[in-house]
């Protein structure tokens, strides 16, 4: 191999370790996402349902207001209002939900942020043995808005 060569091979050799550097974070550029002095990042969260088949998604985004709560507080709204929600969003997939219990409330925060919601489960009284449980999870955010749900393959449920 020539000296000219040789040149070539190490500068590529060079540009490819370089390349293949991950930055550190306090050389990303200024535009990308990252965390500021109001909180993380605005992440929306996300929840899989089978109904009827077909899957179905809540998604709630991070409310742009503050709606803070330290668990030794009162909840800012009852189990049974996060139910009411969450049968509303039934609904709207679900000719009659009536036969349809709550399973499970999980109260979860936004990530690191000040935010909280709740995601209310719930399932047919019965199920065929068998076949793939149904449930349907709805997402409500603590000022009792709740998150979109979508169907595979449909259009949009909600907003």
């Amino acid at each position: 191999m020539g000296k000219h060569q040789l040149c070539i091979f190490g500068l590529f050799l060079t540009a490819v370790v370089v390349l293949a550097q991950t930055l550190p974070p306090t050389l990303l550029p200024a535009n990308r996402p990252s965390y500021d002095g109001g909180g993380p990042l605005r992440q929306p969260v996300r929840r899989t349902s089978h109904v009827h088949g077909k899957e179905c998604f809540s998604i709630l985004e991070q409310p742009t207001v503050r709606h803070e709560w330290e668990p030794s507080a009162l909840l800012p709204i009852s189990l049974s209002a996060a139910e009411k929600l969450a049968r509303v969003e039934l609904s709207k997939i679900v000719p009659d939900g009536s036969e349809w219990v709550t399973t499970d409330f999980q109260i979860s925060r936004f990530g690191a942020g000040p935010n909280w919601y709740y995601a209310v489960t719930l399932q047919p009284a019965l199920q065929l043995s068998g076949e793939r449980p149904e449930s349907f999870t709805a997402l409500v955010d603590f000022a009792g808005t709740p998150g979109r749900v979508l169907q595979l393959g449909t259009q949009k449920v909600r907003r």
